[in-house]
């Protein structure tokens, strides 16, 4: 179920770490989806997942090379869910440069991403990620997440054995389901939430975003603006930083 905006602080901060949000109007995801599909010369979401299915490494590199002038893209996403973002951190933000375009091919052998949570990559404790897929997902090939106090048990027993991202880790995890979202659905998570791929069958490769965002009055630690740059919600305007 959908948590609104006025309760997902006090969800992000004091409960599961994660939650399903919906944007009042979809537009934008659609306009954002519709400028991929530009640059990828598909005409449809599912004609590009099924062309995904069979297109070799050099030509998905290929593809991955194009969409990093899409930079337009976090900005169309952070208005999309301009009634959260702000809720949490108001108007003025760091913003990710580019949306991450996630591409994950069906089949045992496909690589995964390995379980992790944001802070492994010097993301800010004040950052929030907004995860989306591009198309109704009811397969099993979403993305699953750890509650907040389950991921804070597992990093416990990391710590305590000297291990980051470990075998351990993986193990106490990979027991998961994935939250089955609708096209417009999004899942939003704190950077201490525990987070990986599932694996799925499927005729069609899955295809989702995700943005990173938080507040200018918080600290950055390692990024920086070749990362992130600055965003005013409602305007639409940013800079470098």
């Amino acid at each position: 179920m959908a948590v609104e905006a006025i309760t997902l602080s006090k969800e992000l901060r004091f409960g599961d770490g994660f939650a399903v949000i919906r944007p009042r109007c979809k537009d934008q995801i659609e306009n954002f989806r519709d400028k991929l599909l530009i640059k990828t010369n598909a005409d449809t979401i599912d004609t590009l997942r099924r062309s995904l299915v069979t297109v070799s490494n050099s030509e998905l590199n290929e593809i991955m090379l194009k969409l990093l002038g899409f930079t337009e893209g976090s900005g169309m996403l952070a208005e999309t869910f301009s009634e959260q973002i702000n809720a949490l951190c108001g108007d003025e933000l760091f913003l990710q440069r580019r949306a991450n375009i996630i591409f994950n091919l069906p089949g045992a052998n496909q690589r995964h991403q390995w379980p992790h949570y944001e802070l492994m990559s010097g993301i800010s404790p004040s950052t929030y990620t907004i995860w989306l897929p591009l198309h109704d997902l009811a397969d099993e090939g979403g993305i699953f997440y750890v509650p907040d106090k389950e991921s804070f048990d597992v990093m416990q027993q990391e710590y305590e054995q000297g291990t980051v991202n470990s075998p351990f880790m993986f193990k106490s995890v990979r027991c998961r389901e994935a939250p089955k979202l609708k096209f417009g659905e999004a899942l939003i998570f704190n950077p201490f939430v525990i987070h990986g791929n599932m694996e799925f069958n499927a005729p069609l490769a899955r295809i989702a975003v995700s943005f990173r965002f938080q507040s200018r009055k918080d600290l950055l630690y390692q990024k920086n603006s070749d990362f992130l740059k600055t965003w005013t919600l409602k305007r639409g305007e940013s800079d470098s930083r």
